[in-house]
């Protein structure tokens, strides 16, 4: 049974609108901070990497709406100033853009002039979009609602993702990877790193409200190298050893670290080997059809009777040393799925599902704040096929009736490597809950077969041997 549920636009009308800060002349700098460019012009990794944070892509956003609105007499494209010549360069953009959107308009309602443009900024977890563009005739009788998507790259094919969703709000399957990774892999990190604790399943819950947060202020990162985090010192003590560990110099870099991404990387891999059997399926495929759709044509919240549109791309795209806006979007077949579990390919930390366009809808199960301590999440991106890739077909196994034929489902007897015992000091055993995630796993295989699935795990693991399933 899967458990992906869709995510909706509409926005809390008691939600307080945030404050932003004046926009400054030197701002406009960060519409000119692009990767590419850097690139070009042999600037090192790290200030490729920086060039989309948060903090660059937030400002960019908030130039965006502020551009869009200006007009002619404005101050900073009429002063002498530094600035200048870039502010009057991106605010012809945006008039280039406009005269796109209002063709995008004319085309839609029939109209033959341009209508009233309105800009506002959106983006955040309730939205799909970061702009909201409306444009109307004067008595407002004809409009239309285009859902405006900014990304600071050339072209579509560079975006590294077109959606992110948390794996510990928003789980795909029934058995959450954090679950699995809280039994079967942190006890082994925390071995790795010397941390002599032993977590419970009451520790659990605590753990994953903790992890599941999507954003990290530097309070909050502080308060975890602290030990202050939360009220469970059990939690406290591994999330704050862990941060210390990436923090190693050079910083997530240290061969320690390094070899922790390798023990959390297995994980993700093993949790999707063990998802393939049987938890791939008609459901899953449907409800994240619906979840891609959702996100791929909003609805504007404003409209009673708003249709689903597609949502349209603005691009900077860096070219003659140069950079350019310019509008594009993705052909809807490229967000259909094919309604086929056998030709999901499980490959490593991936799930490819195929689209009716050829191409693949591809979830990555990545840790977005340091691998294995921070907000897991799943990662969707458009992908083209490579044969030459090594990769696992997800066959989800036939439902069939009892008989006393043999039936095989291809499930690892053993999701991590065994370690010898050793009972040297500084040295933890490696945490488990009770029950732990196998459970869960051998009562979906019963469940794919009919099967009762109540008891506890010898009671289900002879059933399983009694209606010659074999795993």
């Amino acid at each position: 049974m899967t458990s992906l549920q869709s995510l909706s636009n509409t926005p809390v009308k008691t939600r307080k609108k945030k404050e932003k800060k004046p926009i400054q002349l030197e701002d406009i700098k960060y519409l000119d901070i692009h990767a590419e460019k850097i690139t070009k012009n042999n600037g090192n990794k790290d200030a490729v990497k920086k060039a989309n944070n948060k903090k660059n892509n937030d400002m960019r956003e908030e130039l965006i709406e502020f551009i869009f609105r200006m007009n002619e007499r404005h101050s900073y494209l009429t002063q002498d100033s530094v600035y200048q010549n870039r502010w009057i360069h991106w605010f012809n953009e945006s008039l280039k853009i406009k005269r796109q959107l209002q063709t995008m308009y004319k085309n839609e309602t029939g109209l033959q002039t341009d209508g009233k443009f309105h800009i506002r900024q959106r983006g955040g977890s309730r939205y799909s979009y970061d702009f909201a563009v409306r444009i109307s005739n004067e008595s407002k009788t004809k409009r239309t609602f285009i859902p405006l998507e900014y990304k600071h790259q050339s072209s579509l094919g560079k975006l590294p993702q077109f959606y992110q969703v948390s794996n510990v709000s928003q789980p795909l399957f029934e058995q959450p990877y954090h679950e699995y990774y809280f039994n079967e892999g942190l006890g082994e990190v925390a071995e790795l790193i010397g941390v002599n604790i032993n977590l419970t399943k009451n520790d659990m819950s605590i753990y994953s409200k903790t992890i599941g947060k999507s954003v990290w202020p530097k309070k909050t990162i502080e308060l975890m190298k602290q030990g202050k985090l939360t009220d469970n010192n059990n939690v406290n003590k591994v999330l704050k050893t862990l941060r210390e560990n990436y923090e190693l110099s050079p910083k997530g870099k240290s061969q320690s670290y390094k070899s922790q991404q390798k023990i959390v990387s297995k994980t993700i891999q093993d949790y999707l080997k063990l998802m393939q059997c049987g938890f791939i399926n008609d459901e899953l495929i449907n409800k994240l059809q619906n979840i891609i759709l959702t996100k791929q044509k909003p609805i504007d919240p404003t409209s009673s009777n708003g249709k689903p549109k597609d949502k349209i791309y603005l691009l900077c795209e860096f070219k003659g040393n140069e950079l350019y806006w310019k509008l594009n979007q993705f052909p809807r077949e490229d967000f259909m799925l094919r309604n086929s579990p056998n030709e999901v390919i499980v490959n490593k930390e991936n799930i490819m599902f195929p689209t009716i366009s050829g191409k693949y809808i591809n979830l990555r199960l990545r840790w977005q704040n340091v691998s294995g301590l921070c907000n897991p999440s799943w990662q969707f991106n458009l992908k083209d096929y490579d044969d030459d890739n090594e990769k696992e077909r997800a066959k989800t196994p036939p439902r069939k009736s009892k008989t006393n034929s043999s039936r095989t489902v291809a499930v690892p007897t053993k999701t991590l490597k065994k370690r010898k015992k050793t009972h040297s000091k500084g040295k933890t055993k490696r945490s488990r809950t009770v029950a732990g995630p196998v459970v869960s796993i051998l009562k979906g295989i019963l469940r794919q077969n009919n099967l009762k699935v109540s008891g506890n795990k010898k009671e289900l693991l002879q059933r399983l041997e009694d209606n010659n399933i074999n795993y």
